[in-house]
This record gives structure tokens, C-alpha cells and sequence, in this order.
């Protein structure tokens, strides 16, 4: 029974210690004039204890939540509602501060150590010479030069830079108004009173025969027309019709331009440089299948070797014609083919079977035979050029 008692003695000790701790209400209080007073009576009216205040107006006074405090006569009243116990009333009175860190040089200078590396080029006996390279992050070159002495090399850091264009045009040109001939009357002249037709193997020179329109081809072999020679036109056979022997049509030309460039540059130093040229531009004229092409390489090489600084370039031209008109065949062409007749086609062919140059009349030319060339150009000119120059790199 006696162990009883004691297990039940303690619940009812722990309840009582617990309902005795006692709480206070912190504060600071104002007289009428709304101003701290020291000596001023602060009531608790519920529990009837009472405090005076500090110089500055702060009291403590024992309450309990929802006391009602009064002062300046009962003409101030508070209600408590969060009091506090006095421990922590008090320390929440005391300012608290930081404690910063105290640097000392004398205390530094006991508890550090400056780190020395045995290996390092500052603490060997061994040393540099003065024509090393400096901030050095990778060795290309370490050498000896005396017991003590070494040179050292840093290997650079190398970039290629790669760039380039590529352009391309093209041109349509049409002739301009040519002068207006006639396309009626066929090579002859008058005979009789009567215009007739006379043929090529005549050597006529005009063209002064009858209207075309009243003459028709007889089919028959004839060396200067594959359709026959000229007859009169009888019902049932269709009439002739009148050549076209123009030069002149439309053309497209062409221009293409390529460059490339190349540099490796050695951190800020440029070590070599490297660039292209290629062109080729092809150039219409307005007669027929006659045009010249240009082809260009251009290439320039600047490097630097030891203490010379070399610049060295190739440029090349090449330009073809397929005729040129230096003895003014393409104003005789021209001009041939004005006079050719209507009743007579250049374009049916350059020689006749004896080899002869098959033309309107011995006495003028066929603009095609002119034109014709064996070769593809008969034009070729070459340019080439190389240039070196060395120039001595002064030190700065």
C-alpha cells in the first residue's frame, strides 16, 4: 500500500507547481499628457496588486489574462491578453549585439602559414634566361643553355579561320532598230522591159527580179538552194517565200565569282594567310553564236618565316573569242548580210560541191562562211604573272 501513495502523490504535485507559475504584464505607461512618468500607480482591478512605474514610464505588474489595469485615476484602463513570464519579460529588456570577429596581424601571423612550393621556379637555384617566353601554359621548347640556365619556350595557341563568297549573274541583251530592207523582190534585173530572176551562178549583185510572190521553187537539184531554182509560179504550185537571213537574236551571258580566304593567326599574330579568286565571265555579242569567255585565278600567299615577311601572289587570265574583230569581219557580216536577196538562204550551207564559198555572188560573201571558225575560239590570249617580295621584319 505504501507504493500505492506515492504514485499518486505525484501527478498532484506536478498539477500544483504547475498552477502556482506566475505571469506578469510589461509595459510603459503615459500620464494625461500622454507623456512617461516615474512613480505612477499602475492597478491590476482584478487581482487587486498594484506597481509603480520608472522614470521612463515602464512598469511590471503580476496579471493574468484579461485582467484589466488601470491608472491616472481609473481614467486609463488596459486589458491584458498575452502576459509573460518574468524571465522572459526581462530578457527581452536586454539589447542584444553581434559579436564581430577581432582581426589581429600579430594573431594572423600565429595561426597561418605561407604555403612554399619546393618545386618552384622562385625558390631553385636554377633560373631562366631573359629570352624565355613569359605566362607560359603550355612548353614547346625547354633547353639548357648553361648549368643553371634554361630557355623556355611556350607553345602557342594556333586558329584557322576559314571564309569565302560566291556570287553569280547573268545578262539578256536584244539588239536595238536596224535598219528596214526590203522583202519582195528577188536578185535579177530588168530584161526586156520584163524583171526576171537571176540566180547566183550569174554573179548578180542586185536585187532588181520580179516579186517573189510570183515566182515558185521547181524542187529540182540546184547546187545554191536545196528547194530548186526560181520558176514562174503556175496554179497548183505554192509561190516562194521570202528567206530570213538576220544575224541578229537574243543572248544570255553569265559571270561567276568565287573567293576563299584562309588565315591561322598565333593568338594576336597572324602566321599566314592564304586567298583565292576564281572567275569566269561569259560575254554575248548580238550576232549570231559569237561571244568570248574570260577566265581569272588569282592567288596570294603572305606568311612570315624567321624575319622576313613574304608576299607572294600568281594571277592568271585567259581570254577566248570565238571571233574578233580586229579586221572588221563583224561589219562585213553585217553588211553581207543586208545585201543577201530574198530568194537566197545563207544558212543552207558554206561551200558548194566544187569547194567554193557558196554565196549570192562571187563578189560578196556569206555572213556565215565569215563567222564560221574551224576551231572553237579563234581568239586566245594568255596573262600570267608571279610576284615575290621579301621584306625584313625591323624589331620594335
Amino acid at each position: 500500500m505504501k507504493k500505492i501513495y506515492i504514485l499518486l502523490f505525484l501527478p498532484g504535485l506536478f498539477m500544483v507547481c504547475a498552477q502556482n507559475s506566475q505571469l506578469y504584464h510589461a509595459g510603459t505607461f503615459l500620464n494625461k499628457e500622454n507623456k512617461p512618468q516615474n512613480f505612477l500607480k499602475v492597478y491590476n482591478k482584478t487581482s487587486g496588486v498594484y506597481e509603480l512605474t520608472d522614470e521612463k514610464g515602464f512598469a511590471i505588474i503580476a496579471a493574468k489574462a484579461y485582467d484589466t489595469l488601470v491608472w491616472n485615476n481609473g481614467n486609463s484602463r488596459e486589458i491584458v491578453y498575452y502576459p509573460d513570464e518574468l524571465k522572459s519579460i526581462l530578457e527581452s529588456k536586454i539589447p542584444k549585439e553581434r559579436v564581430l570577429s577581432i582581426h589581429s596581424s600579430a594573431y594572423d601571423s600565429l595561426v597561418s602559414k605561407k604555403p612554399e612550393d619546393e618545386y618552384s621556379l622562385e625558390n631553385s637555384r636554377q633560373r631562366l634566361t631573359l629570352h624565355s617566353d613569359q605566362y607560359v601554359f603550355k612548353v614547346r621548347k625547354l633547353k639548357q643553355v648553361s648549368e643553371n640556365n634554361f630557355k623556355l619556350k611556350r607553345m602557342p595557341e594556333k586558329y584557322l579561320f576559314l571564309n569565302g563568297s560566291f556570287t553569280t549573274s547573268f545578262d539578256i541583251k536584244s539588239r536595238n532598230a536596224i535598219p528596214r530592207i526590203q522583202k519582195q523582190y528577188v536578185q535579177g534585173r530588168s530584161y526586156n522591159g520584163q524583171p526576171v530572176w537571176r540566180g547566183p551562178e550569174t554573179d548578180e549583185m542586185f536585187s532588181f527580179g520580179p516579186d517573189i510572190s510570183t515566182l515558185a521553187f521547181d524542187h529540182q537539184p540546184y547546187p545554191y538552194d536545196q528547194n530548186g531554182m526560181l520558176v514562174p509560179a503556175i496554179s497548183g504550185n505554192p509561190p516562194a517565200t521570202a528567206y530570213n537571213n538576220e544575224l541578229f537574236k537574243a543572248t544570255v551571258g553569265y559571270s561567276n565569282q568565287l573567293r576563299l580566304n584562309a588565315f591561322i593567326k598565333n593568338e594576336n599574330d597572324e602566321k599566314i594567310r592564304i586567298s583565292l579568286d576564281l572567275g569566269q565571265e561569259k560575254n554575248h555579242m548580238y550576232l549570231t553564236d559569237q561571244y568570248n569567255v574570260l577566265n581569272t585565278l588569282k592567288t596570294k600567299l603572305n606568311t612570315k618565316i624567321l624575319k622576313f615577311d613574304f608576299n607572294f601572289a600568281v594571277v592568271y587570265e585567259e581570254n577566248k573569242a570565238t571571233n574578233s574583230n580586229r579586221t572588221a569581219v563583224f561589219n562585213r557580216a553585217y553588211q553581207n548580210s543586208l545585201l543577201t536577196p530574198v530568194s537566197f538562204s545563207n544558212k543552207q550551207g558554206l561551200l558548194l560541191p566544187d569547194g567554193a564559198q557558196r554565196s549570192y555572188s562571187r563578189g560578196a560573201d556569206n555572213p556565215e562562211f565569215l563567222l564560221a571558225q574551224e576551231n572553237k575560239y579563234r581568239t586566245h590570249l594568255d596573262f600570267f604573272i608571279i610576284f615575290l617580295q621579301a621584306i625584313t621584319i625591323k624589331a620594335k
